[in-house]
């Protein structure tokens, strides 16, 4: 008998060391991630979430620019 196996969504999580210069090249591969069928899952902390909100105005983090969840 054959069994139908359901593919899961591979998962990456992507905890950024949080200094200047490791978030941005941490997101832009995430999002190349989820571009290729990733369940993307970004840490950071709540210091650098305001400045990247700061950064690139108050539509930086929409959900439409970013695919998957932030968590800080």
């Amino acid at each position: 008998m054959g069994s139908i196996v359901e593919m899961e969504k591979p998962h990456a999580i992507f905890i950024p060391y949080p200094t200047q210069g490791h978030i941005n090249p941490m997101m832009k591969l995430a999002k190349l991630l989820h571009l290729k069928g990733f369940h993307i899952s970004f840490v950071n902390t709540h210091f650098n979430q305001k400045r990247l909100l700061r950064s690139g105005g108050p539509f930086a983090l929409r959900p439409t620019r970013l695919p998957f969840l932030l968590h800080s």
